[in-house]
């Protein structure tokens, strides 16, 4: 569990993303979070569905949807995964540049 909590953690930290963010996210993020921690993936994946919608630039919220969907196929989507991943370091490197 730790493990999980410390990816989405991380993830949080390391992505730049638009600075003024609504108390709609937050508590989108809030409840993504706590369902992720519950492992409740598809509730939280639902969460994170909104919050991209909302902040479809933010890179953050790419990874975190990514971790989701991998944990919810019960880590059985390898493929599907590193691809997700991919697109979202292909991301960064593009706001980077």
């Amino acid at each position: 569990m730790a493990e999980k909590e410390g990816e989405v953690e991380k993830a949080k930290v390391e992505a730049p993303a638009p600075l003024v963010i609504s108390d709609q996210e937050k508590d989108w993020a809030q409840a993504a979070l706590t369902d992720f921690n519950r492992n409740i993936y598809s509730t939280c994946l639902q969460h994170l569905i909104k919050l991209e919608a909302a902040r479809p630039q933010d890179t953050k919220v790419a990874h975190n949807k990514a971790i989701v969907e991998y944990y919810k196929s019960d880590l059985k989507k390898t493929d599907q995964f590193r691809k997700s991943m991919n697109l979202v370091c292909s991301q960064v490197s593009t706001i980077s540049d």
